[in-house]
């Protein structure tokens, strides 16, 4: 999250997805964090909260958890 809002330090909201690449590759985002970045919905952001948000649902693995948005129960 640092490097997030590091490259997305002073960006104006809302921005449409292509903004917000265009945007972290001026301030300098490294390779990994880009990658991550581009598998973000082509929608409109309307602040760091919800490019972080998206960022993290685009981590997770297919099908994972118990669709209550918390980790499974351990058995």
């Amino acid at each position: 999250m640092d490097q997030l809002t590091h490259v997305l330090a002073g960006m104006p909201y809302p921005a449409a997805f292509w903004q917000i690449l265009a945007w972290a590759d001026y301030n300098g985002v490294d390779s990994q964090l880009r990658e991550i970045m581009r598998k973000l919905p082509a929608k409109t952001y309307l602040s760091l909260r919800d490019v972080a948000v998206s960022l993290e649902r685009c981590q997770l693995p297919p099908n994972s958890g118990n669709g209550s948005g918390r980790p499974p129960r351990p058995a």
